[in-house]
């Protein structure tokens, strides 16, 4: 792939305001690529993870979400014990709350690195 949307440096600045722990995307970069200044590599990767500590998750499935128009609910991530560390795969989870408030704990599609 040449290319792939995503955010950029002033929305990253402001997500990043609002005190995360993660910032997740359904594409790989989680950023535009290739950025706009081929002067500067991964922009929000350096102002996410190394200025300010924001883990950044790629290549989640969010289509499913979007399409039953939920706003808002709990992600639940567990960690592989094998592999490198920096490089393990994760097995994200979505708890949906329902309308008869019970929760639909559905696991993720596939093994995210």
């Amino acid at each position: 792939m040449k290319s792939c949307p995503g955010i950029g440096v002033k929305a990253a600045e402001w997500l990043i305001s609002q005190n995360p722990v993660l910032l997740g995307s359904d594409n790989w970069p989680v950023e535009v690529a290739p950025n706009p200044d081929p002067q500067i590599s991964l922009p929000v990767h350096q102002i996410a993870l190394v200025v300010n500590g924001v883990h950044l998750l790629e290549n989640l499935k969010l289509d499913e979400l979007v399409a039953k128009n939920v706003q808002e609910f709990a992600f639940i991530m567990t960690r592989s014990k094998s592999g490198a560390p920096q490089a393990r795969p994760y097995r994200p989870s979505r708890c949906v709350e329902s309308r008869l408030l019970s929760w639909e704990v559905a696991r993720a599609d596939a093994v995210f690195e």
